[in-house]
């Protein structure tokens, strides 16, 4: 598990955590730009700024624990 890239793995070579994830997120983005969906899941827009902020703590989460499994050299 720790020679194993992040990129080629089972997981990532698995078709239906592709699909899994495409639904997930086609999900999120049907409610946040959906009206009635907004006022039922008390959901507010995002500005630029904010968007930003997002993609980078989600990209940094799986740097960093690429990072740390490289450091540490622990199975994650």
């Amino acid at each position: 598990a720790r020679n194993i890239s992040f990129f080629k793995n089972e997981v990532t070579r698995n078709a239906y955590v592709w699909g899994a994830l495409m639904l997930s997120t086609s999900v999120m983005v049907f409610a946040y730009f959906s009206p009635l969906l907004q006022r039922v899941m008390s959901l507010v827009a995002l500005n630029g700024e904010q968007f930003q902020i997002v993609i980078l703590f989600g990209i940094g989460a799986i740097v960093l624990a690429q990072v740390m499994k490289r450091i540490l050299r622990i199975s994650v």
